[in-house]
């Protein structure tokens, strides 16, 4: 049997509390999503082989269902199937988490400055729940630290650990820090977001909201690629990173990344087309500016190449003409048409998704 050293199971505890932790949990669909799909809230072990975090815990160890379970047997806040290789928190969810209330915004903080490294210097303030890296847009090929904000969201457990983090004046690495809370934070930010989504969205909102549909050709230079949080298998995870009100100005989904030339199609992630370039912008700034999670990860998020860009919008353009063929040689039955492979509507076993495509009903 695999056996991994203490520093390891140490870690992987600490992690998978966070994963199940109540700061994560309230704003990572995804988790939520998984521990929904069980009656006892159960997840299974696979599952976080693809998150980030888990992958480099376990770089110089192999990724052994059997060893995660026991490392994770003696964790408080955790239940273990050894069985099954599954787990689940020990506590149920409480109905609120004051997340924005506990929680400060602080830079800079050196782009290659270790999670551990924050939350020892954060620790001194209070006990520190979570610490929110941040992603920029980012060219093609780009990689960390080149792709990372030198800023961070630290989420406290209490007020008074946030009020001693923004009183004074502190320093990370000999640099003077700005710290100030998230909520002061946001609505300095606010009337300069406010401005440009509203401009967005009169531009490209407005289509969607009215009902007037949506046809091809899909907009061009107005795509990105969320990737960091390992392969996604659900639309509702990547609709979940903005919220309900802002849906409509994705203008498609396509899981995983376009297929390039003879290049494979990458498998993690997910393509996002927007109505235009201005909305595009607009929403990754909300993105970045909140520090959305997904899996337990702030995503990165980056523009694609030109290249890329007319490989997602001819993709998706064809999923679309694939579909309304498959409806009409069905005769408008509700036979449901590309479901599978690459294609389809993106939900159990489908790849992609548009947002105010006009289709028939099924």
């Amino acid at each position: 049997m695999v056996s991994y050293p203490e520093a390891t199971c140490a870690a992987l505890r600490k992690q998978f509390g966070f994963y199940f932790g109540d700061v994560n949990l309230v704003r990572d669909a995804f988790m939520k999503d998984r521990i929904a799909e069980d009656r006892e809230g159960f997840v299974p072990i696979k599952v976080f082989f693809t998150f980030k975090r888990v992958k480099e815990i376990l770089a110089a160890n192999p990724q052994d269902e059997a060893a995660v379970a026991a490392a994770l047997a003696s964790s408080p806040d955790l239940v273990v199937d050894t069985t099954r290789f599954m787990v689940r928190r020990k506590a149920p969810l409480p109905e609120s988490v004051p997340v924005d209330n506990e929680t400060v915004y602080a830079k800079p903080i050196a782009p290659d400055a270790t999670l551990e490294e924050i939350e020892t210097f954060f620790e001194s303030f209070g006990k520190v729940r979570a610490v929110w890296r941040r992603h920029m847009q980012a060219p093609a090929g780009a990689a960390a630290p080149a792709t990372v904000k030198p800023s961070v969201f630290i989420v406290f457990d209490s007020l008074a650990a946030v009020e001693k983090a923004v009183t004074g004046t502190h320093s990370f690495r000999g640099a003077p820090l700005e710290i100030m809370t998230k909520r002061d934070y946001l609505a300095k930010k606010g009337k300069a977001e406010g401005t440009a989504t509203a401009a967005a969205g009169g531009r490209a909102g407005g289509a969607a909201a009215s009902g007037k549909p949506m046809s091809p050709p899909m907009p061009r230079g107005s795509s990105v690629r969320v990737t960091g949080v390992g392969k996604i298998t659900d639309l509702k995870a990547v609709r979940s990173l903005w919220e309900p009100t802002l849906a409509p100005k994705i203008r498609y989904v396509i899981l995983g990344g376009p297929k390039v030339g003879d290049a494979p199609a990458e498998d993690d992630g997910a393509t996002v087309i927007f109505h235009d370039a201005a909305t595009r912008d607009a929403m990754v700034a909300d993105l970045t500016e909140k520090g959305t999670t997904l899996a337990g990860t702030v995503p990165l998020v980056r523009n694609l190449t030109e290249a890329e860009d007319a490989a997602a919008t001819q993709a998706a353009e064809k999923e679309i003409e694939d579909r309304s063929a498959a409806k009409d040689a069905a005769g408008g039955t509700g036979h449901r048409g590309g479901r599978g492979g690459r294609g389809g509507r993106g939900g159990r076993g489908g790849r992609g998704r548009g947002f105010g495509e006009k289709r028939p009903r099924d």
